[in-house]
């Protein structure tokens, strides 16, 4: 006899009709309508999106993550009631910060404990489940939450969730349901989802045409975005208005390739040492326009912010000038504006004055990136291990970073031109590198992806679960370590606010790794090629033997032993 139709089945077929590859899940004792669903479904060769199980939430929601980024898709991340959705930890942060499109879903503790209703409690672990406000772990991480109160409506509560995902500025959203909506009969579908995600446009001709006509007349403009590439079209509308206005670009802590680090008008990762400069400053998609502590504007220069979000208002504090900011599509808006001002390019004294500055702040910033020299004897520094790294990649290799205090060496030595071929986490939460190259790895079969990690990103990354999951999905990745056995930006930034404290003068910074631990092992012992690499000559040889792993189907690490963070 066939089987009711339930909240179940009524899920899946919600996240088919949008387009739903693979669920990413780390699920519990809330889930068995839907495990009776998919192997339902697999029995009768029936239609259901690939499940892909995470030994930890934590890689599950980061390889959602790192999907979102490469395809611009909605992911769907499976979690276990309050625990799961704890577990999720920095993870959230990470995804709310980079704005991708991440259904999570979650169970919830049944609501009936006597039989009331199919679904009921059957195990003791349900009760203590039982959370006054499950939500309220994460409802400041994502854009919307809501709990599903029964099958009879639960598609069109699943449309309003990826309406809202999608729509600008994307981010993750959170649902939940209790094991008796998922029990509950459903009634068949009558028609399919009518929930398109609301876009922005452009300014209105007006502001567009102030816009223009402000840059035009600048002399020492400043152009810093940190995440325009979140939209790929917009890489090559920022290149193209830079040219139309001769400004350099710094790409400021940047969570993607948002500007090609080859391309003349290219600046730095960087900004305070440009900031003060400049007579305007044009914010094009970025959270962090320099650190305020360290720059300012000068006296007189004006701000224009072209932005999905321009207010910040997740953010508790946000607060640069701005002279005029545009609320709009920054890839569309960018595309207007360079035709603005190419069919009407302005002062020629002015476009002179700017070229002329361009060159200026252009040339020394080349310097700061040129070759790293050998090492001498077995010491590897990040600059030069970077470089090496860098060499190897073909221009559509999928970088992964989570180098930490090591982020600028692999920022200034390793060239990214294309977009969709560096992504960072977007966030602060530690631990998403490993899990987003695995996404990637699924998404994009065949490309190849190198996830350059610090040892501490490595281990908050959950090494056995992700390369578990790399292994049985065939979805092989290169990791690097930059392994200094410590927590480098700890030791930073007590410098920084210590330049001649006791932490510094006694090498002390309640950071260190000493004794370190084997981290090539930890990844051998969860089925990836893993090799250890101390000295300088290793390198090359071990890279090779990396990624013919690699190309053989096995994930790789390779853990590079920098210098420590502290004396052990």
């Amino acid at each position: 006899m066939e089987a009711q139709r339930n909240g179940a089945e009524a899920l899946v077929d919600a996240l088919l009709a949008h387009g739903v590859e693979r669920v990413f899940a780390n699920i519990g004792t809330d889930y068995p309508a839907l495990v009776e669903v998919f192997a339902r479904r697999a029995a009768l060769g029936q239609p259901a999106p690939a499940v892909v199980l995470a030994q930890h939430e934590n890689v599950a929601l980061s390889a959602a993550h790192g999907a979102a980024q490469l395809t611009g898709q909605p992911q769907v991340v499976f979690v276990h009631v309050d625990v799961g959705t704890q577990n999720l930890g920095g993870a959230v942060h990470n995804a709310a910060r980079a704005r991708v499109p991440v259904l999570i879903f979650a169970g919830a503790a049944p609501w009936t404990a006597a039989g009331e209703l199919r679904g009921s409690r059957d195990h003791w672990i349900q009760t203590y489940q039982d959370a006054r406000d499950q939500p309220g772990i994460l409802r400041q991480y994502v854009k919307w939450n809501y709990e599903l109160r029964t099958a009879a409506n639960l598609e069109r509560v699943v449309d309003r969730a990826f309406r809202i995902a999608l729509s600008a500025p994307r981010g993750p959203v959170y649902l939940m349901a209790a094991r008796e909506v998922l029990e509950e009969p459903a009634p068949a579908r009558a028609e399919p989802p009518r929930a398109a995600p609301a876009p922005l446009g452009v300014p209105e001709p007006a502001l567009l045409e102030r816009l223009a006509r402000t840059l035009a007349a600048s002399r020492r403009p400043l152009i810093v975005t940190g995440d325009a590439g979140r939209q790929p079209r917009a890489v090559d509308e920022l290149v193209r208005l830079a040219e139309a206005l001769d400004a350099p670009v710094v790409q400021s802590y940047a969570g993607v390739m948002s500007f090609p680090t080859t391309h003349p008008l290219h600046l730095d990762h960087v900004s305070e040492p440009y900031v003060g400069d400049a007579d305007l400053l044009l914010l094009v998609a970025v959270e962090v326009p320099w650190l305020q502590a360290r720059a300012q504007p000068r006296a007189g220069a004006t701000v224009l912010q072209i932005d999905s979000d321009p207010t910040k208002a997740e953010i508790g504090l946000w607060d640069y000038p701005v002279d005029l900011a545009v609320c709009a599509d920054p890839a569309a808006t960018l595309a207007a504006l360079a035709m603005a001002l190419e069919a009407a390019p302005g002062d020629q004294a002015a476009r002179a004055a700017r070229r002329q500055s361009a060159q200026e702040r252009l040339e020394p910033a080349r310097h700061q990136r040129a070759m790293p020299p050998q090492p001498a004897g077995d010491a590897i520094t990040p600059e030069w291990l970077s470089r090496v790294v860098g060499e190897t990649l073909a221009p559509d290799s999928i970088v992964v970073e989570e180098a930490v205090s090591n982020r600028l060496a692999v920022l200034n030595q390793i060239e990214r031109t294309r977009p969709g071929t560096f992504f960072a986490s977007g966030g602060a939460g530690l631990g998403y590198g490993l899990g987003a190259a695995l996404g990637m790895a699924l998404a994009a079969q065949g490309r190849d992806i190198v996830a350059l990690v610090g040892d501490g990103s490595f281990v908050f990354g959950c090494p056995t679960a992700a390369f578990w999951a790399a292994r049985r999905y065939h979805a092989p990745f290169l990791t690097v370590i930059y392994n200094n056995q410590g927590w480098g930006a700890v030791k930073q930034v007590t410098r920084l606010q210590y330049p001649e404290g006791y932490a510094l003068r006694a090498d002390r910074y309640l950071a260190g790794f000493a004794p370190a631990s084997d981290l090539a092992a930890v990844a051998a012992a969860s089925g990836a090629h893993a090799e250890r690499v101390n000295r300088p000559d290793e390198l090359l040889p071990a890279l090779e033997r990396a990624r013919r792993a690699v190309r053989s189907g096995q994930a790789a690490v390779l853990d590079v032993q920098l210098a420590p963070v502290e004396r052990p």
